[in-house]
Protein backbone atom coordinates (compact mmCIF):
# COMPACT_ATOMS: atom_id res chain seq x y z
CA UNK A 1 0.00 0.00 0.00
CA UNK A 2 2.86 2.32 0.87
CA UNK A 3 4.47 1.56 -2.47
CA UNK A 4 1.26 2.32 -4.29
CA UNK A 5 0.77 5.57 -2.42
CA UNK A 6 4.36 6.62 -3.09
CA UNK A 7 4.02 5.93 -6.80
CA UNK A 8 0.83 7.92 -7.00
CA UNK A 9 2.53 10.85 -5.24
CA UNK A 10 5.46 10.81 -7.63
CA UNK A 11 3.17 10.63 -10.67
CA UNK A 12 1.08 13.50 -9.38
CA UNK A 13 4.17 15.65 -8.79
CA UNK A 14 5.49 14.89 -12.26
CA UNK A 15 2.09 15.79 -13.77
CA UNK A 16 2.15 19.12 -12.00
CA UNK A 17 5.69 19.79 -13.24
CA UNK A 18 4.80 18.90 -16.83
CA UNK A 19 1.62 21.01 -16.71
CA UNK A 20 3.57 23.95 -15.29
CA UNK A 21 6.25 23.62 -17.93
CA UNK A 22 3.69 23.59 -20.75
CA UNK A 23 1.65 26.53 -19.49
CA UNK A 24 2.13 29.64 -21.69
CA UNK A 25 3.68 32.78 -20.20
CA UNK A 26 1.41 35.78 -19.99
CA UNK A 27 2.34 38.33 -22.73
CA UNK A 28 4.05 41.58 -21.77
CA UNK A 29 1.80 44.65 -21.87
CA UNK A 30 2.06 46.57 -25.23
CA UNK A 31 4.73 49.27 -25.36
CA UNK A 32 3.51 52.56 -26.80
CA UNK A 33 5.85 53.68 -29.62
CA UNK A 34 7.88 56.82 -28.99
CA UNK A 35 6.46 59.57 -31.23
CA UNK A 36 8.52 62.17 -33.02
CA UNK A 37 8.14 65.87 -32.39
CA UNK A 38 5.77 67.74 -34.73
CA UNK A 39 7.11 69.75 -37.68
CA UNK A 40 6.25 73.25 -38.89
CA UNK A 41 7.07 75.58 -41.81
CA UNK A 42 6.37 79.22 -42.62
CA UNK A 43 5.78 80.03 -46.28
CA UNK A 44 6.95 76.54 -47.34
CA UNK A 45 10.25 76.66 -45.49
CA UNK A 46 11.84 76.04 -42.11
CA UNK A 47 13.91 79.19 -42.58
CA UNK A 48 13.46 81.81 -45.30
CA UNK A 49 13.54 85.54 -45.95
CA UNK A 50 11.99 88.16 -48.20
CA UNK A 51 12.37 91.86 -49.02
CA UNK A 52 9.27 94.05 -48.92
CA UNK A 53 8.54 97.74 -49.34
CA UNK A 54 7.85 100.08 -46.43
CA UNK A 55 4.50 100.72 -48.15
CA UNK A 56 3.11 97.29 -47.23
CA UNK A 57 0.21 97.18 -44.79
CA UNK A 58 0.24 93.47 -44.00
CA UNK A 59 2.42 90.36 -44.15
CA UNK A 60 0.93 86.91 -44.76
CA UNK A 61 2.36 83.82 -43.07
CA UNK A 62 1.33 80.46 -44.51
CA UNK A 63 1.71 77.97 -41.65
CA UNK A 64 1.83 74.21 -42.22
CA UNK A 65 2.32 71.90 -39.22
CA UNK A 66 2.22 68.10 -39.06
CA UNK A 67 1.99 65.78 -36.05
CA UNK A 68 3.51 62.31 -35.94
CA UNK A 69 1.43 59.16 -36.48
CA UNK A 70 -1.45 58.89 -33.97
CA UNK A 71 -0.62 62.31 -32.53
CA UNK A 72 -2.55 65.60 -32.76
CA UNK A 73 -1.44 69.23 -32.95
CA UNK A 74 -2.70 70.96 -29.82
CA UNK A 75 -1.12 74.43 -29.75
CA UNK A 76 0.31 76.98 -32.20
CA UNK A 77 2.32 80.07 -31.24
CA UNK A 78 3.55 82.86 -33.56
CA UNK A 79 6.06 85.44 -32.34
CA UNK A 80 7.18 88.66 -34.06
CA UNK A 81 10.24 90.80 -33.38
CA UNK A 82 10.94 94.16 -35.04
CA UNK A 83 14.38 95.74 -35.10
CA UNK A 84 14.99 97.47 -31.76
CA UNK A 85 11.82 96.14 -30.12
CA UNK A 86 11.06 93.24 -27.80
CA UNK A 87 9.54 90.03 -29.15
CA UNK A 88 5.75 89.91 -29.06
CA UNK A 89 3.40 86.91 -29.25
CA UNK A 90 0.98 87.92 -32.01
CA UNK A 91 -0.99 84.68 -32.18
CA UNK A 92 -1.53 81.70 -29.92
CA UNK A 93 -4.21 79.01 -29.83
CA UNK A 94 -4.15 75.94 -27.60
CA UNK A 95 -7.34 74.04 -28.46
CA UNK A 96 -6.45 72.45 -31.78
CA UNK A 97 -6.99 68.72 -32.23
CA UNK A 98 -5.75 67.96 -35.74
CA UNK A 99 -2.96 65.88 -37.20
CA UNK A 100 -2.22 68.41 -39.96
CA UNK A 101 -2.65 72.13 -39.42
CA UNK A 102 -2.96 74.69 -42.22
CA UNK A 103 -3.28 78.39 -41.40
CA UNK A 104 -2.81 81.61 -43.36
CA UNK A 105 -2.17 84.28 -40.76
CA UNK A 106 -2.29 87.92 -41.90
CA UNK A 107 -0.25 90.28 -39.74
CA UNK A 108 -1.84 93.72 -40.24
CA UNK A 109 1.20 95.78 -39.36
CA UNK A 110 -0.27 99.24 -40.00
CA UNK A 111 -3.51 98.96 -38.06
CA UNK A 112 -4.98 97.55 -34.89
CA UNK A 113 -3.09 96.30 -31.87
CA UNK A 114 -0.23 94.99 -34.03
CA UNK A 115 0.49 98.41 -35.57
CA UNK A 116 4.15 99.00 -36.39
CA UNK A 117 6.06 102.03 -37.58
CA UNK A 118 8.37 100.52 -40.19
CA UNK A 119 10.97 102.21 -42.35
CA UNK A 120 13.69 101.17 -44.76
CA UNK A 121 16.39 99.12 -43.09
CA UNK A 122 14.05 97.54 -40.53
CA UNK A 123 13.92 93.79 -40.15
CA UNK A 124 10.88 91.86 -39.00
CA UNK A 125 11.53 88.36 -37.68
CA UNK A 126 8.73 85.84 -37.31
CA UNK A 127 9.02 82.51 -35.51
CA UNK A 128 6.36 79.82 -35.07
CA UNK A 129 6.17 76.57 -33.16
CA UNK A 130 3.56 73.90 -32.39
CA UNK A 131 2.99 71.49 -29.51
CA UNK A 132 1.31 68.09 -29.79
CA UNK A 133 -1.03 66.26 -27.41
CA UNK A 134 1.94 64.58 -25.70
CA UNK A 135 3.61 67.90 -24.92
CA UNK A 136 6.27 67.58 -27.62
CA UNK A 137 7.25 70.92 -29.15
CA UNK A 138 8.49 71.43 -32.70
CA UNK A 139 11.69 73.13 -33.72
CA UNK A 140 10.85 76.75 -34.55
CA UNK A 141 10.27 77.83 -38.14
CA UNK A 142 11.55 81.32 -38.91
CA UNK A 143 10.69 83.90 -41.57
CA UNK A 144 12.66 87.12 -41.95
CA UNK A 145 11.37 90.24 -43.73
CA UNK A 146 13.77 93.01 -44.68
CA UNK A 147 12.08 96.37 -45.28
CA UNK A 148 13.49 98.11 -48.35
CA UNK A 149 11.54 100.35 -50.72
CA UNK A 150 14.08 100.75 -53.48
CA UNK A 151 16.30 98.43 -55.50
CA UNK A 152 19.36 100.22 -56.86
CA UNK A 153 21.18 98.97 -59.92
CA UNK A 154 24.92 99.04 -60.38
CA UNK A 155 26.13 100.97 -63.42
CA UNK A 156 24.57 99.40 -66.50
CA UNK A 157 25.93 99.78 -70.04
CA UNK A 158 23.61 99.15 -72.99
CA UNK A 159 24.88 99.04 -76.55
CA UNK A 160 23.62 101.15 -79.44
CA UNK A 161 22.24 99.19 -82.45
CA UNK A 162 25.61 98.88 -84.23
CA UNK A 163 27.77 98.39 -81.12
CA UNK A 164 30.09 95.43 -81.68
CA UNK A 165 28.85 92.30 -79.95
CA UNK A 166 32.35 91.76 -78.61
CA UNK A 167 32.08 95.10 -76.82
CA UNK A 168 28.47 95.00 -75.66
CA UNK A 169 25.81 92.63 -77.06
CA UNK A 170 22.98 93.95 -74.87
CA UNK A 171 20.28 96.31 -76.20
CA UNK A 172 17.41 95.99 -73.70
CA UNK A 173 16.97 95.85 -69.92
CA UNK A 174 14.44 95.02 -67.21
CA UNK A 175 14.29 95.76 -63.51
CA UNK A 176 13.78 92.13 -62.45
CA UNK A 177 16.52 89.54 -61.99
CA UNK A 178 18.98 92.14 -60.69
CA UNK A 179 18.42 94.49 -63.64
CA UNK A 180 19.28 91.91 -66.26
CA UNK A 181 20.13 93.02 -69.81
CA UNK A 182 19.05 91.20 -72.97
CA UNK A 183 20.36 90.58 -76.49
CA UNK A 184 18.61 91.10 -79.80
CA UNK A 185 18.50 88.58 -82.65
CA UNK A 186 18.13 84.81 -82.68
CA UNK A 187 20.17 82.19 -80.91
CA UNK A 188 22.28 79.58 -82.69
CA UNK A 189 23.25 77.89 -79.42
CA UNK A 190 21.19 76.08 -76.82
CA UNK A 191 23.15 76.82 -73.65
CA UNK A 192 21.11 77.94 -70.65
CA UNK A 193 23.16 81.10 -70.16
CA UNK A 194 22.73 82.09 -73.80
CA UNK A 195 18.98 81.53 -73.78
CA UNK A 196 18.58 83.41 -70.49
CA UNK A 197 19.79 86.65 -72.09
CA UNK A 198 18.01 86.38 -75.45
CA UNK A 199 15.26 89.00 -75.72
CA UNK A 200 12.84 86.99 -77.87
CA UNK A 201 12.76 84.24 -75.22
CA UNK A 202 12.49 86.64 -72.28
CA UNK A 203 10.39 89.51 -73.60
CA UNK A 204 8.04 89.46 -70.58
CA UNK A 205 11.00 90.54 -68.41
CA UNK A 206 11.98 93.55 -70.55
CA UNK A 207 10.87 97.03 -69.47
CA UNK A 208 13.07 99.41 -71.51
CA UNK A 209 14.38 99.48 -75.09
CA UNK A 210 17.45 101.59 -75.81
CA UNK A 211 18.00 102.96 -79.31
CA UNK A 212 20.41 105.43 -80.85
CA UNK A 213 20.06 107.24 -84.14
CA UNK A 214 22.09 110.14 -85.49
CA UNK A 215 18.77 111.64 -86.54
CA UNK A 216 18.23 114.94 -84.78
CA UNK A 217 14.83 113.79 -83.59
CA UNK A 218 16.13 110.65 -81.85
CA UNK A 219 19.70 110.68 -80.51
CA UNK A 220 19.92 108.64 -77.31
CA UNK A 221 16.39 107.32 -76.73
CA UNK A 222 14.41 104.97 -74.51
CA UNK A 223 11.20 103.30 -75.68
CA UNK A 224 8.42 101.22 -74.17
CA UNK A 225 8.58 97.59 -75.36
CA UNK A 226 5.14 98.00 -76.95
CA UNK A 227 6.18 101.07 -78.98
CA UNK A 228 5.24 100.73 -82.66
CA UNK A 229 8.40 101.35 -84.68
CA UNK A 230 8.56 102.08 -88.39
CA UNK A 231 10.17 99.39 -90.55
CA UNK A 232 13.92 99.38 -91.06
CA UNK A 233 16.83 99.06 -88.62
CA UNK A 234 17.50 102.77 -88.97
CA UNK A 235 14.10 103.50 -87.47
CA UNK A 236 14.17 101.29 -84.41
CA UNK A 237 13.44 97.77 -83.23
CA UNK A 238 10.39 96.74 -85.29
CA UNK A 239 11.99 93.63 -86.82
CA UNK A 240 13.20 92.57 -83.38
CA UNK A 241 10.05 93.22 -81.33
CA UNK A 242 7.81 91.62 -83.97
CA UNK A 243 9.29 88.30 -82.75
CA UNK A 244 8.38 88.95 -79.10
CA UNK A 245 5.38 87.07 -77.67
CA UNK A 246 4.98 89.67 -74.90
CA UNK A 247 5.49 93.42 -75.16
CA UNK A 248 5.27 95.20 -71.84
CA UNK A 249 3.98 98.76 -71.63
CA UNK A 250 6.21 101.31 -69.87
CA UNK A 251 5.53 105.03 -69.70
CA UNK A 252 8.03 107.81 -69.02
CA UNK A 253 8.03 111.30 -67.57
CA UNK A 254 11.15 113.47 -67.91
CA UNK A 255 12.09 115.08 -64.58
CA UNK A 256 14.26 118.16 -65.22
CA UNK A 257 13.73 119.23 -61.59
CA UNK A 258 15.69 116.20 -60.28
CA UNK A 259 19.40 116.88 -60.50
CA UNK A 260 22.08 114.22 -60.64
CA UNK A 261 22.94 114.68 -56.96
CA UNK A 262 19.25 114.67 -55.98
CA UNK A 263 18.84 111.35 -57.81
CA UNK A 264 21.81 109.92 -55.92
CA UNK A 265 20.17 110.91 -52.62
CA UNK A 266 16.85 109.18 -53.35
CA UNK A 267 16.59 106.32 -50.88
CA UNK A 268 13.94 105.01 -48.52
CA UNK A 269 11.13 107.41 -47.68
CA UNK A 270 12.64 110.20 -49.81
CA UNK A 271 12.48 107.90 -52.83
CA UNK A 272 8.85 106.99 -52.19
CA UNK A 273 7.87 110.61 -51.52
CA UNK A 274 9.46 111.71 -54.81
CA UNK A 275 7.62 108.98 -56.71
CA UNK A 276 4.31 110.19 -55.28
CA UNK A 277 4.97 113.63 -56.82
CA UNK A 278 5.14 112.18 -60.35
CA UNK A 279 1.83 112.45 -62.22
CA UNK A 280 1.82 109.68 -64.80
CA UNK A 281 -1.64 110.69 -66.01
CA UNK A 282 -0.38 113.96 -67.53
CA UNK A 283 2.38 114.14 -70.11
CA UNK A 284 3.54 110.52 -69.84
CA UNK A 285 5.11 109.18 -73.04
CA UNK A 286 6.04 105.83 -74.53
CA UNK A 287 9.42 107.21 -75.63
CA UNK A 288 11.99 109.79 -74.56
CA UNK A 289 14.47 111.04 -77.15
CA UNK A 290 17.62 113.20 -77.24
CA UNK A 291 18.55 112.30 -73.69
CA UNK A 292 21.75 113.87 -72.39
CA UNK A 293 24.14 113.35 -69.48
CA UNK A 294 22.50 113.64 -66.01
CA UNK A 295 18.96 113.61 -67.40
CA UNK A 296 16.61 111.92 -64.92
CA UNK A 297 13.26 110.46 -65.89
CA UNK A 298 10.54 108.57 -64.06
CA UNK A 299 8.94 105.40 -65.38
CA UNK A 300 5.91 103.25 -64.61
CA UNK A 301 5.85 99.60 -65.68
CA UNK A 302 3.01 97.36 -66.78
CA UNK A 303 2.67 95.98 -63.24
CA UNK A 304 2.39 99.47 -61.75
CA UNK A 305 5.88 99.52 -60.24
CA UNK A 306 7.69 102.83 -60.66
CA UNK A 307 11.19 104.24 -60.45
CA UNK A 308 13.77 106.65 -61.80
CA UNK A 309 16.58 106.33 -64.35
CA UNK A 310 19.60 108.62 -64.64
CA UNK A 311 21.71 108.96 -67.77
CA UNK A 312 25.33 108.59 -66.66
CA UNK A 313 27.04 108.90 -70.03
CA UNK A 314 25.12 108.92 -73.32
CA UNK A 315 26.44 107.24 -76.44
CA UNK A 316 28.21 109.50 -78.91
CA UNK A 317 27.43 107.35 -81.93
CA UNK A 318 25.51 104.44 -83.40
CA UNK A 319 28.22 101.98 -82.35
CA UNK A 320 28.71 103.25 -78.80
CA UNK A 321 27.16 102.52 -75.41
CA UNK A 322 25.00 104.38 -72.94
CA UNK A 323 25.57 104.25 -69.17
CA UNK A 324 22.49 104.36 -66.95
CA UNK A 325 21.59 103.92 -63.28
CA UNK A 326 18.16 102.68 -62.17
CA UNK A 327 16.29 103.03 -58.89
CA UNK A 328 13.26 100.77 -58.84
CA UNK A 329 10.31 100.48 -56.49
CA UNK A 330 10.22 97.09 -54.77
Amino acid sequence: MKKLFGSLFILTALSILVFSACKKKDPDPPVEPVSKEPTITINNSKSSSNTLSAKIDSITLHIVANADTDRKIKKLTIVRALTGQASVVIFTKADYSVKDLYLSYIDSITSGQNQLGITDGDEINYSASVEDDKGKISTEAVYKVLISSVAISPQKYIGAPLCLLSINPYRFIGTDNFFQRYRSGTDSTSTDSSRASLAMLNSAKIDFLYFYSPSGSVGNAFYSPDFVFAAGIANGWKEETDKWPVKNKTIFVLKPDITSSAFDALTGKAFLDELELVDFTVGAQSKLTNLIKDNVFAYKKSNGKRGFIKIGNPSTGNSGQILILIKSEI
